[in-house]
């Protein structure tokens, strides 16, 4: 396959799950599996979020800040020409804050915190403080985008997109984790196994970097998740071992390992990933967005639903194909260097 043609299309396969992850997740957000069992059944498509919810005010397909800080990276990246530092990320967070962010009332802890001190003129290597939640991590997209085939320096540059909202060793390890693994997705060539040992010696990268926190190690519960979902066949009985054992709550440790281990199970479906990940219960969007953005850019497009797609996109005013192939210019760029 033509190999502009290819890095594009995994490129806006990782955007475009990543995006229909979070739209889909964002009615169930922070309900258990049984509270999403009694109000919807099963979730297997774009909802209204209950009346009392968080999200209450927004219509079906509205995307969160799993997605709007995820084009905000993408955005500092491009700037950069793919060489990002914590600080130009900053500028964009500052930016962000400035134009209204602080009225959002869904911004996860870390981010909200992380922001009053960069607008009070924290370093942006300090501003993220002891953050272990997994705010880094679902954003990170771009960073795997941009470094295709080369986990290593994706994990790196992971690192460096983190540190200005959560500074906490498993943080980066999350962070460094799903950009190593989306690397790897992006290689021709690569499958289920490299992808997950790409995440896995992503996070080692990642959590030799930040502040200490008293949390599970990220690598090792990649590795527990990895290896219950090897053992079961049923996806669905798989998924819920992982929310079982694992957890998917908001911290890294769980948010992390079981969007890797949703992505296992589903064979690498980005829309039988996002499925098994909305209808768990927990942080949905966001292990939705994980386990979709890592299975998109191993399919790529095509095997994303374009209906359900285009929906996000109109609600949301986005324009994926655009920023798609602006990250691809500046992934073969780094190719070719």
């Amino acid at each position: 396959m033509d190999v502009i043609k290819s890095i594009y299309e995994k490129a806006l396969g990782t955007l475009a799950a990543l995006a229909i992850g979070d739209a889909m997740g964002m009615p169930v957000e922070m309900l258990s599996l049984e509270e999403i069992k009694e109000i919807y059944g099963v979730i297997e498509g774009l909802e209204k979020p209950p009346s009392w919810h968080i999200h209450s005010s927004f219509p079906p397909g509205r995307v969160t800040d799993d997605t709007e800080l995820t084009l905000l990276l993408a955005n500092a990246i491009i700037r950069t020409g793919g060489d990002l530092k914590a600080e130009d990320f900053a500028v964009e967070l500052r930016k962000w804050a400035k134009s209204g962010a602080f009225n959002l009332d869904y911004i996860g802890p870390a981010t909200r915190k992380a922001l009053k001190k960069l607008v009070m003129g924290v370093s942006p290597r300090e501003s993220g403080g002891r953050g272990s939640t997994c705010g880094a991590a679902i954003r990170v997209s771009p960073v795997g985008i941009v470094n295709a085939c080369n986990f290593k320096a994706a994990a790196l540059m992971a690192v460096e997109s983190s540190l200005p909202t959560h500074g906490g060793k498993p943080a980066l390890a999350g962070a460094s984790a799903i950009a190593s693994a989306i690397a790897e997705a992006m290689r021709e060539g690569s499958t289920v196994d490299s992808i997950v040992r790409a995440a896995i010696l992503g996070s080692k990268i990642g959590e030799k970097f930040g502040r200490p926190v008293p949390s599970a190690s990220v690598s090792k519960r990649i590795e527990l998740a990895a290896c219950i979902s090897n053992k079961i066949d049923d996806p669905e009985k798989a998924s819920l071992e992982i929310r079982d054992i694992i957890g998917t709550g908001m911290e890294t440790a769980e948010a992390v390992p079981a969007a890797i281990g949703i992505f296992i199970a589903s064979r690498g479906d980005p829309m039988k990933a996002i499925h098994l990940a909305v209808n768990l219960g927990g942080d949905t969007d966001s292990v939705a967005s994980m386990a979709g953005a890592i299975s998109g850019a191993w399919k790529g497009i095509q095997a994303v639903d374009r209906k359900i797609l285009k929906e996000v996109e109109d609600v949301n005013g986005l324009n994926l194909e655009d920023l798609a192939m602006k990250l691809t210019n500046i992934a073969l760029r780094k190719l070719r260097t």
